[in-house]
C-alpha cells in the first residue's frame, strides 16, 4: 500500500493501530465505509481491538520496541510481524484451523 509510511515506535507498540483489511463490520466503520470521501481515509477499517472476546490478540515486543508481533489466540497459528519504520510486514497463518473456543475462559 503507498499510503501506508510506517509506525513509529509508540504507535506501533498499540494493538489500536493494527486494523483489519477487509470490509468493515463495525456499526461506525461501515458508516465511514459508505460515505465517498472513505477512498481518503483509512478510518472505515475495523480495529482489532474491536474483537470479540476483548483480548483474544496479542502484541509482543522485542528490541526495544522496534520489532513487533501480533498474535491471534482464537486462532492459534496466526502471527503478523512488524519492524518500526518500515513500509512492510509479514503475516501468515500456520494453525490447524480449529478455534479456541475456551479462549473466554482463559483470558477472563
Amino acid at each position: 500500500n503507498r499510503n501506508f509510511t510506517g509506525l513509529n515506535r509508540n504507535d506501533a507498540n498499540k494493538l489500536d493501530s493494527f486494523l483489519h483489511f477487509r470490509t468493515p463490520r463495525d456499526p461506525y466503520s461501515v458508516s465511514k465505509y459508505r460515505k465517498a470521501t472513505a477512498m481518503n481515509d483509512t478510518g472505515f477499517l475495523d480495529p482489532i481491538t474491536n474483537d470479540s472476546p476483548k483480548g483474544c490478540w496479542r502484541l509482543q515486543s522485542k528490541k526495544a520496541g522496534l520489532e513487533v508481533s501480533i498474535k491471534n489466540l482464537l486462532w492459534p497459528g496466526f502471527e503478523f510481524k512488524y519492524q518500526v519504520g518500515d513500509t512492510q510486514y509479514v503475516q501468515g497463518y500456520f494453525g490447524s484451523g480449529i478455534r479456541q473456543n475456551d479462549l473466554i475462559y482463559m483470558i477472563s
